[in-house]
Parts: C-alpha cells; sequence; structure tokens
C-alpha cells in the first residue's frame, strides 16, 4: 500500500494496531505512537522515503521498519524487529484474499423452540464484516457476534441472505433454515385390560402410535410373565391369581406415556363336593350341594338327575323325593371366565327296608361226637341278627352259625330266625345226627362210613368253595390305581376249591379248578393267590402254567422269595392263553372257548390254617410284577410296589388296613360266589350292575346280593353274553 505524504501509527493498550501478514506500506514519513503489531505468523513492513519516528513508550513487534531518517527512540519497546535503511520491494498483493464463508448452509429448528444459536464464518484477508437478512419472524441477528439465534414461531423452510465482507471483496450464500413441528409423545395404542388362567400361556403385544424411533418398557409384572422391548411383547404363565396394575411406557424424542395395564390372572373352577351320595325311594333326599374351587363368579349345572330330583342353580343343590330305586351317574358341570370341570356324582337310590328271607338249607346232618357247622343265611336289608333255638346238646349258636360238636344222635327241628328293620323270617331246619360204624381201616380217628379217604390216614374230610360242582368268580380292573374303563373284564376267571384236611381239620391239600372267562384288555396280566401259611411247609405245586418271565418259580412249584406267606401263580401271562388279549368282551368280536385247569397244592405239613377261599386273589400287571391288584381289603404280597398305594384315585391307608380301594369306597378287584356275568367292553360296572356301587360303597353292607339278576339290579344291554 502507498501513502502519499504520512502514515501515523497509534495504539492504545490492547488495542493495538495489527498489520496484516506480507503487507507492505510505502510513505514518505510515518510515525508510530502507542502499539503495532505485526501478524503472528510471519512479519509486516513499513518503509518511509524520508523519515521515521517512533515515539517514546511504543511497544512494536513482528515489523520490519525502514525509513532514511529514522528516529527510534530508545524508550520504545522492540521485539522481532528489523532495522533498515533500504528500499522495500514493491508489494505483493495475492497474498491477500477476500472471504469465504465457511460455516454451515443448512440449519434446523422446532416451532416454539430456540434454535441453536447460529455464527457466520469465513475466511479471508481481516477485517471482514458479516451481515444476515431475510431472516423469519422470531430471529435476530447480532452483528457484533456475526450470530443468529430466536425461536421461529411458525413451521416452513426459509432462505437467510448470508454476507461476509474484506478490502478483497464480498462472499453472499443462502443459509437454508427448516422450522418443523415439535415430536409429540407417542400415544399408547393397545388394549389396557387383559385376562389369563393361572399356569396357562399368556401373551400381550404393548403397541403405540407416534413419531419414531418408540421405546417401550415395563414394569410391575405378577410372577411368571416378563417383559422383551425388542418384540415389545409380555410373555409368560402367571404364577398366581389375582388382578394387577401393570406400568406400560412408550417414549420417544417428545417425551413418554405412562398407561396402567389391569391384568385379571384367575383358576379355572374345581369340583370339590364329594362324587357319591346315596337316598331312598319314596324318602325326601338330603340335600346335596354341588362345590368349587376358582375365581368367581362360577355358574353351576347338574343333569341327568333320577327321577323326582331336581337342581337349583340358585342354591347350587339338589332336592326332592326320588321315585325309584337304582344308580345314576349325574354330571356336574362348573364353569366361570377361566374354565370348566366336569365330575360324575353317583346317586344310588336305594330300594326302601326289605324284610328278611332265609335262604341256607333247611336240612343238615352230622354226627355225634364230631365238629359241625351250620350257616344261616338270607337275603334283605342290612344290619340283620340271626338267632337258632331247640339245638342238640353240644351245639350252639353264635350269630349266623350253629356249630359244636353234638353229643347225643336224633333228629331235632331247630327254629330259626332272620330279623331287620323291616320284620323276621322264621324257619326250620332239620337236623339229623347220626352214629358212626366201628370200622375205622386207616386208624386215624375217623370211621369209615364217616372217613372219605378211609384208607389214607393222612386224609380224611373234603370241603368245596363254593361248594362241589358250581364256580365263583373273580373280576379285575387293570389300570389300577386309576379307574380305566372301569368295565371289570380285564381278567375274569372262574375258581372252584376243593380243600382236604386230615382228621384233625389240618389242610393237607388245596385242589384249585380254574377257568379263563374274559381278557378284555392287551396288558399281559399274570393271575395269582396267597395261602397264609409258610413256603417251607409246602411240599409241591403242580398244574401251573408258566409262559412269561416276571415270575421266578421255586423247585417245589410256588413263588421263590416269600417268608411268611404261600403264592401260588396258576397262570403267569394271559395273553399268551388268550391269542393277544381283548377276547371274550365284544358282541359278536374274539371269543376263545377256554378249557378247565387244575393246580394242586399239597402240604408236607398239614396247616390248621391257611385262610378262607378264595385265598388272596390277585394280579400282577402287564408282567410288572410289583404292580399288584387284589380285591377291596386284602393286603398285598411282600413284592408289591407300595409307592402306587395314594395316587391317581386310590384312597388305600394301608397302616389302617384299608388296601385298593378308591378315594369314593370303590374296588378293582372283586369276588362273586356265582359265576359273575361281567359286563362287555367299555360299559361301566356301575351302569351295568346297578347296585353294584352301593354294595361297594357300604363295605358289603347294603345289596350283597348286587350281582344277581333281580328286577332293578342290572342293565341287561351292558352285561356280555357268552355266544
Amino acid at each position: 500500500m502507498i501513502v502519499s505524504g504520512e502514515a501515523e501509527f497509534t495504539g492504545s493498550g490492547n488495542k493495538e494496531t495489527i498489520l496484516g501478514l506480507g503487507s507492505l506500506i510505502e510513505t514518505n514519513d510515518f510515525k508510530i505512537n502507542g502499539d503495532i503489531t505485526g501478524p503472528a505468523g510471519g512479519q509486516a513492513q513499513i518503509e518511509a522515503e524520508d523519515d521515521g519516528d517512533v515515539n517514546s513508550g511504543a511497544i512494536i513487534s513482528n515489523l520490519d521498519l525502514c525509513a532514511n531518517n529514522p528516529d527510534y527512540s530508545s524508550n520504545a519497546t522492540y521485539t522481532n524487529v528489523t532495522y533498515c535503511d533500504i528500499t522495500v520491494p514493491a508489494p505483493q498483493c495475492g497474498t491477500n484474499v477476500p472471504p469465504e464463508i465457511t460455516s454451515s448452509l443448512q440449519i434446523g429448528g422446532v416451532v416454539g423452540q430456540a434454535i441453536t444459536p447460529y455464527v457466520i464464518t469465513a475466511t479471508g484477508t481481516e477485517p471482514i464484516t458479516f451481515d444476515a437478512t431475510n431472516l423469519p419472524s422470531g430471529l435476530s441477528y447480532n452483528a457484533a457476534t456475526h450470530t443468529i439465534s430466536g425461536t421461529p414461531p411458525a413451521a416452513g423452510t426459509f432462505n437467510i441472505t448470508l454476507s461476509a465482507e474484506n478490502f478483497m471483496g464480498t462472499d453472499t450464500e443462502t443459509l437454508v433454515l427448516v422450522v418443523t413441528q415439535p415430536t409429540a409423545a407417542p400415544v399408547i395404542t393397545s388394549v389396557l385390560t387383559a385376562s389369563t388362567t393361572v399356569d396357562e400361556s399368556f401373551n400381550y403385544t404393548l403397541t403405540a402410535s407416534g413419531t419414531g424411533p418408540i421405546t417401550y418398557n415395563v414394569s410391575n409384572l405378577p410372577d411368571g410373565l416378563s417383559f422383551d422391548p425388542n418384540t415389545q411383547q409380555i410373555t409368560g404363565s402367571p404364577t398366581t391369581a389375582g388382578t394387577y396394575n401393570i406400568d406400560l411406557f412408550a417414549t420417544n424424542e417428545g417425551g413418554s406415556t405412562h398407561e396402567i395395564l389391569v391384568l385379571t390372572v384367575g383358576t379355572p373352577p374345581t369340583i370339590t363336593s364329594s362324587l357319591t351320595a346315596s337316598g331312598t325311594a319314596g324318602v325326601q333326599f338330603i340335600t346335596y350341594t354341588v362345590t368349587a374351587t376358582g375365581s368367581p363368579t362360577i355358574t353351576y349345572s347338574a343333569t341327568n338327575l333320577p327321577d323326582g330330583l331336581s337342581f337349583d342353580a340358585n342354591s347350587q343343590t339338589i332336592n326332592g323325593t326320588p321315585l325309584f330305586p337304582g344308580v345314576t351317574n349325574v354330571v356336574l358341570t362348573a364353569i366361570n371366565g377361566y374354565g370348566t370341570d366336569i365330575e360324575t356324582l353317583v346317586i344310588t337310590i336305594n330300594e326302601g327296608a326289605q324284610p328278611p328271607v332265609i335262604t341256607s338249607s333247611l336240612t343238615a346232618n352230622g354226627m355225634q361226637d364230631f365238629p359241625f357247622s351250620y350257616t344261616i343265611t338270607a337275603t334283605g336289608s342290612q344290619p340283620m341278627t340271626f338267632d337258632a333255638t331247640s339245638l342238640p346238646a353240644g351245639l350252639t349258636n353264635s350269630g349266623d352259625v350253629i356249630s359244636g360238636i353234638p353229643t347225643e344222635a336224633g333228629t331235632f327241628n331247630i327254629p330259626m330266625t332272620a330279623t331287620n328293620s323291616a320284620g323276621t323270617d322264621t324257619k326250620t331246619l332239620e337236623l339229623v345226627i347220626g352214629t358212626g360204624g366201628g370200622t375205622d381201616t386207616d386208624g386215624d380217628g375217623v370211621p369209615d362210613n364217616l372217613d372219605q379217604y378211609p384208607t389214607d390216614p393222612t386224609r380224611a374230610f373234603n370241603s368245596y368253595y363254593p361248594n362241589e360242582i358250581d364256580y365263583a368268580s373273580v373280576a379285575f380292573e387293570d389300570l389300577w390305581p386309576g379307574y380305566g374303563d372301569y368295565d371289570f373284564n380285564d381278567f375274569v376267571v372262574n375258581l372252584n376249591f376243593k380243600m382236604v384236611t386230615n382228621a384233625q381239620n389240618a389242610t393237607v391239600d388245596v385242589i384249585l379248578k380254574y377257568q379263563i372267562m374274559a381278557d378284555g384288555a392287551s396288558l399281559d396280566n399274570g393271575f395269582g393267590l396267597v395261602f397264609d401259611a409258610p413256603p417251607a411247609s409246602v411240599e409241591s405245586v403242580t398244574g401251573f402254567i408258566k409262559l412269561g418271565n416276571a415270575v421266578t418259580m421255586d423247585p417245589s412249584g410256588y413263588e421263590a422269595g416269600h417268608t411268611n406267606e404261600t403264592v401260588i401263580v396258576p397262570l403267569d401271562a394271559i395273553n399268551q392263553v388268550m391269542e393277544g388279549g381283548m377276547a371274550n368282551t365284544i358282541p359278536g368280536g374274539k371269543y376263545i372257548q377256554t378249557t378247565i385247569n387244575t393246580v394242586t397244592t399239597h402240604f408236607g405239613t398239614p396247616q390248621a390254617s391257611i385262610g378262607t377261599p378264595p385265598f388272596n386273589p390277585f394280579i400282577f400287571v402287564d408282567q410288572v410284577r410289583s404292580h399288584e391288584v387284589h380285591l377291596k381289603g386284602l393286603a398285598p404280597t411282600e413284592f408289591m410296589d407300595t409307592d402306587l398305594f395314594g395316587t391317581w384315585s386310590d384312597g388305600s391307608v394301608p397302616a389302617s388296613g384299608l388296601y385298593f380301594q378308591s378315594t369314593n369306597g370303590l374296588p378293582w378287584g372283586i369276588e362273586t360266589p356265582v359265576n359273575f356275568n361281567y359286563p362287555i367292553e367299555l360299559a361301566d360296572i356301575l351302569t351295568a350292575h346297578l347296585k353294584f356301587a352301593a354294595w361297594a360303597q357300604s363295605s358289603g353292607v347294603d345289596f350283597p346280593d348286587w350281582y344277581m339278576d333281580e328286577p332293578g339290579y342290572r342293565d341287561d344291554t351292558k352285561i356280555y353274553v357268552i355266544p
């Protein structure tokens, strides 16, 4: 830069004069008063052709000072200053540059929110002046700080003109300001009520509308449930019933929204009232109330009621006066919002009290000085008492048994009575007591005319069960401890026992004749008997059939391994005999004509007592020897897996002597003293033999003849008939 005349540079304190990088000032004279500074990164030059004067007190740095007649004050302060008296070359103006705006040319804002202050920046030779025009409403420009700030009141796109100017020129740019509406907090849109069942799978998806991204969170969940923020799902199985207030959250840039999901966790109903009830035809029925646990509200119904009974849904009760005897399976239903429970109530309507009728034979024979026993039997309602009078000397009556050793011979007419609440029946027993002959060929003390084995001193008498000609039956359900189809045809066998005793009435032989009648199962079951006698007393067992591998036989023929009882296994695997099972139970289906087999047990040491027929019969299930099923009330063998007791529907209490009975008092094994007319396949015995439930649940007191073909005793359409 060339200055004509004199160039004067004046600075004061922090407001010193700053020369630009590479600047060259050429003048006639220069004067420096106060502070003058060259650029930080290099030097500037000042040249005076005539005179240069630096005043006292000046502070000078980064300069080349050139003058023909310099007057540099010794009281000035010089830093990095060059003194010369040569001519400064012509200035190089190309080192100065015009301004160029460098700040961003696009910014954003939100309606009603202050923008981030925008500072205009530029490169170029200083000094530079800035300006901003065409500002939208709400914004202002501060020239001192070259900053745009403020709060836009409306949305839109605004073009703001920016300028930067120095002595080299001007740069103009357009700043684009985009103002948007503020982001709103999300709105939760998923339903705010839900219900589910305890321990059942539950799934709930939390949803919300609004500007994304949206994040989700959940708190206060009941036990058993969890939340996945990625899938926005509450899942799991709640463990406890109740009503839960679950906090839901949805959050975006605009804020967070909170709602409460009311989750109701309920339990389905479970009917808790007894599933058996009884009454008497023509007598007011004792009110039965259906009860159930579960979440409210529970509604109840009862259908298929006996004639004369009705159900009141409001009081949940069955009332009325039953018209006819019989067993009815009543369907009970309990329903709430979480499920349904259906159970079968077995209602047994008994006949009115039936008077006794003596059924035992009215003739009997005995021998003087030999033991005699006679049992009075009668039909009719229980309880029943018996009496007998005018007995010959040596005989007494105890309950229903006349017994003793008669000491006089003759014919005696003995009045007998059977009495219950409905009346008394009287019959006369003609008892003939004879005298024995004098011959005793085998010398056992029993006269030949009374000795059924007169030439065998080890044997004297025969007795039979049920008698010499007929057969008793035993039948089993093999799905104990569950009920299964409860048709009692899984294993049916007819039995006849001949007991041979010696002169002292000790047992010498038990001769069993048996015939398999039905195999209504696919399980390969085995069959056994238990004698109350030690195995060491048995000399031999012959005639058993061994086809499976579940039983280990002692060389003498009984089951090995027992200590205080003798277990006889006449047949250890039924399915090979019955061609795979499911035989003789389905009308028109497979029928097998079976044969009578004989198993003889000989006691080398005669036994005073081995139990009473039918000697605790049992089955073991599907070749699992430890899975036994016995008649109600009879104990298992020592091979039994006792952990099965009390499981499923079994109500056994071994410590109290209660075995193989259901929680409702029903059995899984039965015995009848006559040939049993068993149900067809899948026909529940309760619906085939209508007095069965009353007999079983009364422990044999009611309807002891339930198996007979009496009026109202059975449904013949459900009884299997041998083709």
